[in-house]
């Protein structure tokens, strides 16, 4: 799946067919639920760190009662371009929130979608969980679900969305939402992910 282009002309649509892509990727469920959850799980991520961070401090300030994992292996670079630290040890510091420590597990070895759930699941006893929030952007989000449900099929346990909007690096100052991903740089990246869901 690596070998997929970032970007892929995006077919012309009618409106239902935009209708159904905004529902697919700009789903997010309420706030008030994160009181309920079991687990809150982040994808890390190794670009957009402060927004999912900002994201994630927003989610945190409900009172979340239940597991935070943060799952993410990659290296992010500072400045400098120097290797600094793991997406979820940057993610873990920006937190704000007087959650409890002992509640909090990172998972460090993830490179992947994939690995970021299997890796993490591992983690915790999904017998004890009957919800689960996941954390990543917009644009990664339905496919995130996707791989998440399909690994806990065998398990009765709800999956919620939270996402925050998808940054492109090449236009850093516009986020991604129902407005505005019919653009080229938004729509090509969309038609990618698309396929990255179906491979």
């Amino acid at each position: 799946m690596d070998n997929i282009a970032r970007k892929i002309p995006f077919p012309k649509l009618i409106e239902k067919e935009k209708r159904v892509i905004n529902d697919l990727f700009f789903h997010s469920d309420p706030l008030k639920h994160i009181r309920t959850l079991d687990l809150l799980f982040v994808f890390g991520v190794s670009r957009q760190v402060n927004d999912c961070v900002e994201y994630l401090n927003l989610l945190l300030k409900r009172r979340l009662k239940g597991v935070l994992i943060i799952s993410g292996g990659k290296s992010i670079k500072d400045k400098n371009g120097q290797i600094a630290q793991l997406e979820s040890e940057v993610i873990f510091k920006g937190i704000k929130s007087n959650i409890d420590r002992n509640l909090i597990i990172l998972e460090r070895e993830s490179i992947n979608t994939y690995e970021n759930i299997v890796y993490s699941m591992n983690k915790v006893n999904l017998n004890n969980i009957c919800t689960i929030g996941m954390v990543s952007s917009n644009l990664h989000s339905l496919r995130a679900y996707l791989t998440m449900r399909k690994y806990l099929s065998k398990h009765p346990i709800k999956v919620l969305r939270y996402s925050y909007p998808f940054v492109a690096f090449d236009f850093p100052n516009t986020h991604m939402n129902k407005r505005n991903w019919e653009s080229k740089n938004f729509s090509e990246r969309i038609s990618s992910e698309i396929i990255r869901i179906n491979f």
